[in-house]
């Protein structure tokens, strides 16, 4: 004979199982698509990174792992013009090639 307690307990177990599962199946799939960083998230991640390291001025591509690591991708400079570090301001311009 089935008792109506078993059946009721299976039954919320079986529930509950069932939207575990279906939840397990949201969220991210993969990395996030990564965008390219502006100048003030350049500069931005140059001070963190600066701060990490005790002040001493990082290379560029340590500012672009960095990037990297938050999602965005180190800018391109516009046509005619390069990105720099400048190490008198300590931070990147973009200036005339």
């Amino acid at each position: 004979m089935n008792h109506p307690i078993k059946s009721l307990a299976s039954l919320t177990t079986l529930l509950l199982l069932t939207v575990l599962l279906a939840a397990s199946g949201c969220g991210k799939k993969g990395a996030a698509p990564t965008s390219e960083a502006s100048m003030e998230d350049l500069n931005r991640a140059l001070a963190v990174v600066m701060m990490h390291d005790g002040q001493r001025l990082p290379s560029t591509n340590e500012v672009a792992a960095f990037l990297k690591q938050t999602g965005k991708d180190f800018p391109s400079a516009p046509p005619g013009k390069k990105i720099i570090l400048n190490p008198t301001a300590r931070k990147f311009e973009v200036v005339d090639q």
